[in-house]
C-alpha cells in the first residue's frame, strides 16, 4: 500500500494549503480519508478524482467532511461527460442525520452507513471500522493488504478500546492536535496530546507513526520532541505530499 498526505491541519488550513485528507492505494483501489477543507483541490496533485474507488468520512466536522460538496460537484459533471459511469462509494456515520440524509441522496455517491465493527472488502484493501471518542459520533479505520496495517484514528481521546486486539500495526496515522500540557481542553473536546499519540503507538506496537491534524498556529517541532519523550520508534509529521510505502 501507498499512503499520501493531501493535507492535514485543523480545523483550518494554513495558506494554500488543506486539513484532513490521505489517500490510500493498492494497485487500481484508491481509498480517500476524510475531505475536509481545500482537499478537493488539492487531490489532483496525487490523483485524478474519477478515479477513486471509495472515500471515508470519520465524522462530520467541516474539516473533515465539507469538501466532500465539490467532489459530488466534480463527480456530476463527470458523469454527464461519461468520464465516470460507477458510482463512488462514500462510507460515513449515519449521525448528524441532517447531513448522512443529504448525501445518501446524492446520485453519483453509493453511501454506506459506519457502524463499530464493520467490515468490508473495497478493491483489493480489507476495511474495519470502529467508533472512537469525540465530539462528534466519529470513527477511525484499519485497512489491511497483502497482510500489511494501516490504522487511522480519525479524531479522537485516548482509551482502552481504541487499541486493544489491534496490535501490530505497519502504519498509526494518529491526530495529535494538542501539547503535553492540554490534558484538560483535550479531554473535553475528544481530542489527543503529544503523550497520548506517543501512549497509542506503544500500545498498538506501531512499526511507524504518522501524526498530524495540527493546529496551524502551533510549532511542528515542538510537539514532535514531546512525541519523541514516550515513543522510540520511527516518526514522520504530516505535510502535503508527504509519501510512504507500507
Amino acid at each position: 500500500m501507498q499512503f499520501t498526505v493531501v493535507g492535514c491541519w485543523a480545523p483550518y488550513p494554513r495558506i494554500g494549503e488543506a486539513c484532513s485528507g490521505y489517500l490510500v492505494q493498492e494497485g487500481d483501489t484508491a481509498l480517500l480519508l476524510d475531505c475536509g477543507h481545500g482537499v478537493f483541490s488539492s487531490l489532483g496533485r496525487y490523483i485524478d478524482y474519477n478515479f477513486l474507488t471509495g472515500v471515508f468520512i470519520s465524522h462530520f466536522h467541516p474539516d473533515h467532511y465539507v469538501d466532500l460538496y465539490a467532489l459530488r460537484h466534480a463527480l456530476r459533471g463527470a458523469f454527464m461527460l461519461k468520464r465516470r459511469i460507477e458510482k463512488l462509494k462514500v462510507f460515513m456515520p449515519d449521525e448528524p442525520h441532517r447531513e448522512y440524509a443529504y448525501f445518501k441522496q446524492v446520485p453519483e455517491f453509493e453511501v454506506i452507513k459506519v457502524e463499530n465493527g464493520l467490515k468490508c472488502r473495497l478493491g483489493s484493501i480489507d476495511l474495519e471500522f470502529f467508533s472512537t471518542r469525540h465530539a462528534l459520533p466519529a470513527y477511525g479505520l484499519l485497512a489491511e493488504s497483502k497482510g500489511k496495517k494501516v490504522f487511522y484514528t480519525g479524531d479522537t481521546s485516548l482509551f482502552p478500546g481504541l487499541y486493544q486486539g489491534k496490535e501490530g500495526i505497519d502504519l498509526l496515522v494518529a491526530e495529535c492536535t494538542l501539547f503535553k500540557g492540554e490534558t484538560s481542553y483535550a479531554a473535553q473536546t475528544g481530542h489527543m496530546t503529544t503523550c497520548d499519540v506517543a501512549l497509542l503507538a506503544e500500545h498498538l506496537k506501531a512499526r511507524r507513526l504518522l501524526a498530524t491534524h495540527f493546529w496551524p498556529e502551533y510549532q511542528i517541532e515542538k510537539l514532535k520532541g514531546e512525541i519523541e519523550e514516550g515513543y522510540k520508534g520511527s516518526l514522520f509529521m504530516a505535510q502535503a505530499g508527504f509519501k510512504i510505502e507500507i
